[in-house]
C-alpha cells in the first residue's frame, strides 16, 4: 500500500523464498492486488478470523464478501499459471478454545475453496499445551479435507503450520526466549511443516529485525536438537482429538443445516443467534458468553459454554479436566481464575 507494485517487486527479486502478504485490515483487496501483481505467492483468506482478531463494527456478512474477493483473486492467478497458497489463519485473540480454532479454519477453508482456491496454508494460533495443540491441528487438517470434498470442492491441498501464542507475552528476554522455544517445539513434535516465529521484543514494542534474527537462530537450533522426534500416539492424544473433532463437527453441521448447505449463510446466522462465540475480542457482534480457564496441564477448557450447542460428552470432558485443576489448587474455578489465566504466561516470577 505504501510503496506499490514496483517497490514490492524489488523485494520479490531480492528473495529466494516465497513471500506471503499478511494483513490486519478488514478490507485488504487493494493490498492483495499490489502484492500478487508484484509476484508474491500468498495473500490472506480470512473472514471470521479477521472479525474476532482485528475488527469492531463490521458485520460478518460484509467481511465474508471482502474475503471472497481476496480468495477469488488468488484463484485467478493460480488458474493462469501463477501458483498461490493463501493463508487461512485462525490466530484469533490467544484466548480461544481449541475447537473454536479448528471450526474457524474449516469454515474459512470451505469459503476459499468455493472461490477456486486449491492450496491453503493453515496457520494455527496455539494455546501452548503440546498435546491439545497437536490434536487441534490434526482435527483442522482432517476436517478441512473432509468438508471441502463433501461440499464438492475436490483437489484442495492444505499445509499445516503453527503461529505463536497471541496472548500476553512476558516482558523479559529470558522468559520470552522460553516462549519462542516452546512455540518452535509444537510443530516439530506434531510433524507439521509450517512454523511462524515471534521475537524477544514482543512484550515491549514493534519487533526488530535483530530480534527476529535471534528468534530464527533459536528455532533453527531447536530443530537441530530435536531431530526426528515426534509425539508418539497415545490414549490421551486420541481422546483430546476425538473431543475436539466432535465439537467442531457439531458446529459445522449446524452451520450447514441452518444455512441450507451454504456455509457463509450458516456462519452469519450462527453469530446472530449467539451460538458461534468466543471469550476475548473487540468485535461487538460476538456474544461474549463463553468463559475459558486452563486445566491442571494448562490446556484450555470451557468453564462456561454460553449458548454453544456442544454435545454433553464434550461438556463433561471439559468439566472433568477443570475438576482436576480445582483438586490440585484447592479452590473452585471462577472468574478470578479466568482473569489469572489470561496473564499466566506473562507474569514474571
Amino acid at each position: 500500500m505504501n510503496f506499490g507494485v514496483e517497490e514490492a517487486r524489488k523485494i520479490t527479486k531480492a528473495s529466494k523464498v516465497p513471500l506471503h502478504f499478511v494483513t490486519c485490515d478488514e478490507d485488504a483487496r487493494l493490498a492483495s492486488e499490489i502484492a500478487l501483481a508484484a509476484g508474491w505467492t500468498a495473500n490472506s483468506v480470512t473472514s471470521l478470523q479477521e472479525c474476532i482478531s482485528h475488527s469492531k463494527t463490521i458485520t460478518l456478512e460484509d467481511e465474508i464478501r471482502l474475503m471472497q474477493y481476496d480468495a477469488r483473486l488468488a484463484a485467478i492467478y493460480a488458474e493462469r499459471g501463477v501458483p498461490q497458497c493463501p493463508w487461512n489463519t485462525s490466530h484469533l485473540s490467544g484466548y480461544d478454545s481449541a475447537g473454536y480454532h479448528s471450526f474457524v479454519h474449516v469454515t474459512e477453508a470451505v469459503l476459499a475453496a468455493e472461490q477456486g482456491v486449491k492450496c491453503q496454508f493453515l496457520s494455527h494460533g496455539v494455546n501452548m499445551n503440546l498435546l491439545q495443540d497437536i490434536a487441534m491441528i490434526r482435527v483442522s487438517e482432517k476436517l478441512c479435507y473432509e468438508y471441502c470434498a463433501r461440499l464438492g470442492y475436490e483437489g484442495v491441498e492444505f499445509i499445516a503450520g503453527v503461529y505463536p501464542f497471541l496472548g500476553a507475552w512476558p516482558p523479559r528476554d529470558d522468559e520470552a526466549n522460553a516462549m519462542i522455544a516452546w512455540n518452535a517445539t509444537i510443530p516439530v513434535m506434531g510433524g507439521f511443516p509450517g512454523m511462524i516465529l515471534k521475537c524477544q521484543d514482543e512484550a515491549f514494542a514493534t519487533p526488530t529485525k535483530e530480534g527476529m534474527a535471534r528468534s530464527v537462530r533459536l528455532a533453527r537450533h531447536m530443530l537441530t536438537i530435536m531431530g526426528s522426534q515426534r509425539m508418539p500416539d497415545n490414549e490421551a492424544l486420541r481422546r483430546e482429538q476425538s473431543m475436539i473433532e466432535l465439537e467442531v463437527r457439531t458446529l459445522l453441521d449446524k452451520c450447514l443445516e441452518i444455512g441450507e448447505g451454504d456455509m457463509a449463510v450458516g456462519l452469519c446466522k450462527g453469530v446472530a443467534a449467539g451460538w458461534i462465540d468466543t471469550m476475548v475480542t473487540p468485535w461487538k457482534h460476538n456474544p461474549g458468553k463463553v468463559l475459558l480457564v486452563r486445566d491442571a496441564e494448562n490446556a484450555v477448557r470451557y468453564l462456561d459454554t454460553g449458548n454453544i450447542p456442544l454435545p454433553e460428552e464434550v461438556k463433561e470432558y471439559h468439566r472433568t479436566k477443570i475438576a482436576e485443576r480445582e483438586s490440585r489448587d484447592g479452590r473452585k474455578a471462577n472468574i478470578d481464575m479466568v482473569v489469572e489465566d489470561i496473564q499466566s504466561f506473562s507474569t514474571l516470577p
